[in-house]
């Protein structure tokens, strides 16, 4: 079939199958984002890609991964419009403290576990920054599905996960020894500069403006175009769109129009968007890598010291920062997925030529099992972590 046709069928084989597993895992009280992750598997390469050719199906197109980007865009948008800006500052020390024990806790066991398996001292501290930085995305979402996002422990775990993030790429330019420091860090403060302090001044001003017309659909279109103007910012000045569409979030949430676009920029990226962007996650799950011996040992290893370091170190630190233990225990618990960013240092320690042979084999399928197990677990730990909250919650509106 012609590459556009196979997108659309990708797409909606995409959404049925997300939505449908998705429906099926709340009935089981569980979250439906895993339904959404295992629809991804089951379409991927590695369940019915073996059986369908790619000229019919083939979640590998580069379009199709661009609908998954911009779905993980939309969910941090949302993210950053659910919750309150004050509540980011008032937990803004907790989320520097707990992003401190957050990164060098793993840093130094993933590090310990290299040593321990072997592996070089350079080799050793790329799986310590592995283990760093938290994909954003996992809890973000099962945040919000479970209406948690907009409390103390969400926006503590929202912002110290945008930190892990920046914190991951200083660490692995130091570890590969490649790229200027400097010239990252530069980049970093004039992002800020210009998504915080411009943003202040024309994000509300241009809400106005769009509100003037008294068209819906025209404030709609101006949120979103705010949201991605942010995110090419965040793009060609940080690491990541999603770190712009934050910030482009919490300022439209001290509008006054917020209130009026959020329900149907919730329902276009619920509808379309997101589930795309976590059936790509699913589809990048490899299940060979499951059995390869050296792998298995590295990343069962490493998987521990990942869920360990982030919940002892987060946790500790902030309970130090004035968190009850329950709450300490939370946030922890929230910084357990890895993704994105443990990708991208990856790919960079191999293309500088810090991992070599036949290492290159072994530590991606080790990362690619600790980073599917951690996305997969993420939200059961995280219902469970608060438990007693979710009982105390009245129950949602289907409205």
């Amino acid at each position: 079939m012609d590459p556009f046709q196979i997108l659309l069928l990708d797409i909606a084989l995409a959404l049925i199958l997300s939505k449908v597993l998705g429906y099926l895992f709340e009935r089981m009280k569980q979250p439906a984002v895993i339904g959404e992750i295992i629809a991804g598997v089951i379409l991927g390469g590695s369940v019915l890609g073996i059986f369908i050719p790619k000229t019919i199906i083939n979640f590998e197109l580069p379009a199709f991964e661009y609908f998954a980007h911009i779905g993980i865009i939309f969910l941090i948008f949302l993210a950053g419009m659910e919750i309150e800006l004050d509540r980011i500052k008032e937990t803004g020390k907790v989320a520097v403290l707990s992003t401190i024990g957050g990164v060098i806790f793993p840093l130094i066991l993933g590090y310990l576990a290299g040593i321990g398996f072997g592996y070089t001292t350079k080799e050793s501290m790329v799986i310590g920054v592995l283990l760093t930085a938290t994909s954003i995305g996992v809890t973000a979402r099962t945040m919000m599905d479970m209406r948690l996002l907009n409390t103390d422990v969400g926006a503590c775990s929202l912002s110290a996960s945008v930190m892990d993030d920046l914190i991951g790429l200083i660490l692995i330019i130091i570890a590969v020894g490649t790229g200027s420091l400097l010239g990252l860090s530069a980049k970093i403060a004039i992002f800020f500069l210009i998504t915080l302090f411009i943003g202040l001044k024309i994000i509300p001003k241009v809400m106005d403006i769009g509100d003037r017309t008294h068209s819906a659909d025209t404030l709609v279109a101006f949120s979103i175009a705010i949201c991605l103007i942010f995110g090419v910012i965040a793009g060609e000045t940080v690491v990541a769109q999603i770190e712009g569409a934050l910030i482009a979030g919490l300022i439209i949430n001290t509008t006054v129009q917020s209130k009026r676009v959020f329900p149907v920029i919730r329902t276009i990226g619920y509808s379309l968007f997101i589930p795309l962007f976590f059936v790509h996650i699913g589809t990048m799950v490899k299940l060979s890598v499951f059995l390869i011996p050296e792998a298995l040992a590295l990343s069962g290893t490493i998987l521990f010291m990942a869920v360990v370091g982030k919940i002892v170190g987060r946790g500790i630190f902030a309970r130090i920062g004035g968190f009850t233990p329950r709450k300490a225990l939370q946030v922890g618990v929230g910084s357990v997925p890895r993704m994105e960013v443990a990708l991208v240092s990856l790919m960079v320690a191999i293309h500088a030529g810090v991992i070599r042979g036949a290492v290159i084999d072994t530590l991606v399928a080790a990362t690619f099992i600790f980073v599917t197990v951690t996305t997969f677990i993420t939200p059961s730990l995280i219902k469970f972590s608060f438990k007693r909250e979710l009982a105390e919650m009245p129950e949602k509106s289907d409205n």
